[in-house]
């Protein structure tokens, strides 16, 4: 039994990571509450590339806000198509509309969340803070020691 969950969770990353890096789908962590209650800080958004030209009013979208570096994910409230397209978007927690006002959409496609997993986003979270690394380090140092400990108990 073991095996198959190793199995199945090895044949889940290789996926998701082939996926990612073949341009098919990509992963963001969410970490403000601004789409309660459907999606949580914690979750994970799994978006899609999707034509430009299919954008409609009520899909999530991934974006960068104008002069940020920061990712977005709201959803759009109005499109308007004269001198090219642009969205006004919207957290659904949120009572206005975003502060930035309309954006540009200037790609042929764009990042649409089309699922999301619960919870899993605290786990990446965590690992970008220094206690994992902290961990793992300590996890060496005493595997180092014990076998060399080992090795002086056997003479």
């Amino acid at each position: 039994m073991a095996n198959l969950v190793l199995i199945a969770v090895c044949t889940l990353t290789a996926t998701a990571a082939v996926g990612n890096f073949a341009g098919w789908w990509r992963t963001d962590t969410v970490l403000s509450g601004s789409m309660r209650p459907g999606v949580q800080p914690g979750d994970v958004e799994v978006l899609r590339p999707e034509p430009t030209a299919s954008l409609h009013v009520g899909q999530i979208v991934a974006f960068h806000p104008p002069h940020e570096r920061f990712t977005v994910s709201h959803r759009v409230i109005a499109v308007h198509r004269r001198h090219g397209l642009w969205i006004t978007t919207k957290g659904d927690a949120n009572n206005v509309a975003d502060p930035w006002g309309s954006v540009r959409v200037l790609s042929s496609s764009v990042w649409v969340v089309s699922g999301v997993v619960p919870h899993i986003g605290y786990l990446s979270v965590w690992v970008r803070t220094p206690m994992p690394h902290l961990l793992l380090a300590l996890t060496i140092v005493l595997l180092v020691c014990a076998l060399a400990l080992e090795a002086i108990w056997r003479r």
